[in-house]
């Protein structure tokens, strides 16, 4: 559920219009994605480049994850 702060309580409000929410402003086609970490949102232009980001950091804590089942890792979390 989200609750938004209104600066009035007058009138219908707005649809299609930017919302401000917890310090950022989501404008109408933004992607908004949640999980139990926090909420993110991106325009849809942004969107390609961060799927790009977030499959390399995938693929970056698999291979830590391998490295640490394997007993070979030695980055810096293996004090």
């Amino acid at each position: 559920m989200l609750t938004f702060k209104c600066q009035t309580t007058n009138g219908p409000g707005f649809i299609n219009a930017p919302v401000p929410l917890n310090g950022m402003v989501v404008s109408p086609g933004d992607i908004v994605v949640g999980d139990q970490d926090g909420v993110v949102a991106f325009t849809q232009e942004e969107a390609p480049a961060l799927l790009e980001a977030t499959l390399a950091q995938a693929r970056k804590e698999e291979d830590i994850m391998a490295q640490i089942a394997a007993g070979t890792y030695t980055g810096a979390y293996a004090k």
